[in-house]
């Protein structure tokens, strides 16, 4: 029973905290992974992002911005044009 009072306290202080205290932003220009010479380079930049990042940790979309996203929006127009030629009770 102690345990789980202890973490319902850290849990509730965790999720009580403003959004832009716990979701980073990047304040620099987007990575260039062109550049990227290999997982050391890869793991120097996260590591120096995260250091300098406002916030507790960092989405995809902020990490690997533009990509990210732009995969992700094809993705879901791609998705979405698969559904225009069905009916309303197919896509259910």
């Amino acid at each position: 029973m102690l345990l789980r009072k202890h973490v319902h306290k850290l849990l509730s202080t965790y999720y009580q905290q403003p959004h832009s205290d716990v979701v980073g932003s990047i304040q620099s220009s987007p990575v260039n992974f062109q550049k990227i010479l290999g997982k050391w380079h890869w793991q120097y930049i996260h590591n120096k992002l995260y250091k300098n990042q406002e916030g507790q940790w960092l989405t995809p979309v902020e990490l690997f911005k533009p990509h990210y996203s732009r995969v992700l929006g094809n993705f879901v127009a791609s998705e979405a044009d698969k559904f225009k030629e069905k009916s309303d009770y197919e896509r259910v």
